[in-house]
């Protein structure tokens, strides 16, 4: 049977209807039940069990019209039922439904295909970007540890300053404490010297006089110059 441009490959047993089919893909499958060597549960069985066949659409046509049939034929596998005899614009109005039924399905399947990939892709660009976060978290975490190691540095170096400035202060004034105590007490030494009744002369390692005071001075008539 030919119509609207569709080519039929017939085949007059099971074996060979399975091997036309295994050779080249076809659109849709015509199937009778009754067959030599095998039936057409049987064929229909074998091509659902393979994986390249098992979406090709078979719809049987049967002489046999019990409901028992029909249901062993769906059952096995079958998009349809048609019983003969039959008119072929039926037949050729069946075939286009489920030839069309097939395109959506197969454009249906290419539009799943697309969405996981474009699924998977999101899931990796996503996960790239997580693990783009994570390091960048890592980064300000590692960056802000050594900051705050920075500061603390900073502080005890301040600390350290600031106990180095309190000790030099310290030191300072207890030096003008020193210094003021030993001035006042060159000052007390002098003034006893002046106004000392005794002679009194000071020499210099070298034994050169460098001091004689006013009773010297008096007493034997010395000046020192």
């Amino acid at each position: 049977m030919t119509g609207k441009g569709h080519g039929v490959r017939p085949a007059l047993t099971g074996s060979l209807a399975l091997r036309s089919v295994r050779s080249s893909l076809p659109d849709l499958i015509l199937l009778d039940i009754v067959m030599p060597e095998m039936n057409g549960y049987e064929v229909c069985g074998h091509l659902k069990a393979d994986e390249k066949t098992r979406d090709v659409p078979v719809i049987f046509i049967s002489g046999l019209d019990e409901t028992v049939d029909k249901v062993k034929a769906f059952d096995a596998g079958g998009v349809d039922y048609i019983t003969k005899p039959f008119r072929r614009q039926e037949v050729l109005a069946r075939v286009e439904t489920h030839l069309s039924l097939r395109k959506a399905q197969e454009r249906l399947k290419a539009q799943n295909a697309r969405l996981q990939r474009e699924i998977m892709e999101r899931k990796r660009a996503q996960e790239a970007l997580r693990r783009a976060n994570d390091e960048l978290e890592q980064r300000v975490m590692d960056r802000t540890a050594r900051l705050a190691a920075a500061n603390d540095r900073l502080k005890q170096e301040i600390r350290e300053r600031k106990q180095a400035e309190t000790a030099l202060r310290k030191s300072d004034e207890k030096y003008r404490r020193l210094y003021d105590e030993t001035k006042r007490a060159a000052e007390v030494y002098r003034s006893l010297l002046h106004t000392s009744a005794d002679a009194i002369v000071l020499y210099d390692l070298q034994g050169n006089a460098q001091y004689v005071n006013p009773a010297f001075t008096n007493i034997f008539g010395v000046h020192h110059g």
